[in-house]
């Protein structure tokens, strides 16, 4: 009746679902079933609580791992908390996992923000991060205009409230600075969200944010870009985060690429794939993504389709939409080069089977 489940923080047990239907239906049944329900929402958003603020460390992957386990017990308890109208309890508990859906989960990370959002009562506070992490959603899966809107709002919320923008705000603008190739825009954003991160004195924020410079051909002096990640790769290995090493080797190898280093470009490029793969399903799509496309500029086709098919396979799954066009366009591309313009205009997979 009660089945045992392997997991990377040790064994796990589960009921049967007819038994665990059953044993919640005798629960409804009883006079203290609300009580019992608004203990397990409590426990579950304190145990979120916790494990949020074990993100952001070199375990970081480990913590992740921690809070997959139990992820259906996390939705559970934030479901019912929204459903008797304790938002603010609800938030607490989703927005503690933030990094966690941002990384693993980001669809759905943003459909639980846009439910708190629509709560007239969610606190300000809670408002501005629900803001904030909506806009980051939306830009890492390809809506910019929606990012757009949320992150616009969220910097004129904390402006009018006199209290730091989050730098989810200041991330999603720059990825819609990127996508629109506005390289005056992706800075000043980088500086102002860089400005606040460092005031804050989180490092890991801090370590994120620095990744980052240089995203936008021109955003940068090319000389003054890769001196900035060559001082900073030491420091990102140091720390060891999955996400962390695969962004900055991201980062680093287009600025390289930006700057006329194609071959060291590809190297770095490469060595984005691992940590990506560990990191999450974006990070692995971008990573696998970004390599191909080098591959694809110095000739191995066979082994840059390989990776499109994978990247569009995950991107397909995930719904990243930009990601899958991004796929797409390099396939497309390749295929060109092979001179079979017919092949390269389907708006399809094909050109990745050749």
């Amino acid at each position: 009746m009660v089945l045992t489940v392997p997991a990377p923080t040790g064994v796990r047990y589960r009921l049967l679902e007819t038994l665990r239907q059953f044993a919640a239906d005798r629960l409804a049944e009883q006079t203290d079933a609300a009580e019992v329900q608004d203990r397990n929402g409590a426990y579950w958003c304190g145990r979120a609580v916790t494990l949020g603020r074990a993100t952001g460390g070199s375990d970081q992957h480990a913590v992740l791992d921690a809070i997959d386990v139990d992820i259906d017990n996390y939705r559970s308890a934030f479901a019912h908390l929204l459903s008797t109208g304790r938002v603010n309890d609800a938030a607490r508990g989703v927005q503690a996992l933030d990094t966690y859906f941002l990384i693993r989960r980001t669809r759905e990370g943003l459909r639980w923000h846009q439910r708190l959002l629509g709560h007239t009562d969610l606190d300000p506070t809670r408002r501005l991060g629900a803001l904030a992490e909506a806009a980051r959603a939306e830009a890492l899966v390809g809506d910019v205009y929606r990012a757009e809107g949320y992150a616009t709002e969220a910097v004129e919320f904390a402006e009018a409230a006199g209290v730091d923008v989050p730098w989810g705000a200041f991330e999603a603008l720059m990825q819609v600075a990127r996508d629109r190739q506005d390289p005056a825009s992706y800075r000043r954003w980088w500086e102002r969200g860089h400005q606040v991160v460092m005031a804050n004195g989180q490092p890991y924020l801090q370590l994120l944010a620095e990744a980052q410079l240089g995203l936008v051909p021109g955003s940068w002096d090319d000389d003054e870009a890769i001196e900035h990640h060559e001082r900073l790769e030491s420091e990102i290995h140091r720390h060891g985060d999955p996400l962390l090493v695969f962004l900055f080797a991201n980062c680093f190898s287009m600025v390289l690429y930006f700057a006329g280093h194609t071959d060291r470009a590809r190297a770095v490029a490469q060595s984005a794939v691992g940590p990506g793969r560990r990191a999450g399903p974006i990070a692995h799509a971008s990573a696998l993504s970004n390599t191909a496309g080098f591959e694809a500029l110095t000739g191995d086709t066979d082994l840059a389709r390989a990776l499109l098919a994978e990247a569009v396979r995950i991107a397909r799954d995930e719904g990243l939409t930009s990601m899958a066009l991004h796929v797409m366009f390099i396939a497309a591309a390749l295929t060109a080069s092979d001179a079979d313009p017919n092949a390269a205009a389907t708006p399809s997979p094909v050109c990745l089977n050749k």
